[in-house]
């Protein structure tokens, strides 16, 4: 096995435990007002986040080969200035857009 198959192994094994968790939560009734009702909700709402990335996993190994190791840089930045100033959102998500386009185009224009 590569280690790319074993990561989606992992990944997948980690969905089925966070999505028993939650349905086991769900199952005997517990209370949605009390800690371990925060927990089941918490389990399910994870586990399905992981199977919708297992699921993916092939694709968004692709996609993080062709995306520089820059660009990532910039999206982490720009969601930290959202969330340190929240009304900034109305500039930084068009400025993202606008240098993901410009990568996109130099990279059209480069083949």
């Amino acid at each position: 096995m590569t280690d790319s198959q074993i990561r989606r192994l992992l990944l997948g094994a980690l969905a089925v435990v966070f999505l028993l968790v939650g349905i086991g939560g769900l199952v005997t009734g517990v209370s949605h007002a009390s800690a371990v009702g925060n927990i089941t909700g918490m389990a399910l709402r994870v586990g399905v986040m992981l199977a919708v990335v297992w699921l993916a996993f092939g694709q968004l190994e692709q996609l993080l080969v062709r995306i520089p190791a820059w660009m990532f840089g910039i999206l982490l930045l720009g969601s930290l200035i959202v969330v340190i100033w929240p009304k900034s959102i109305a500039f930084v998500v068009p400025a993202l857009g606008l240098v993901l386009a410009l990568q996109f185009v130099s990279r059209l224009l480069k083949k």
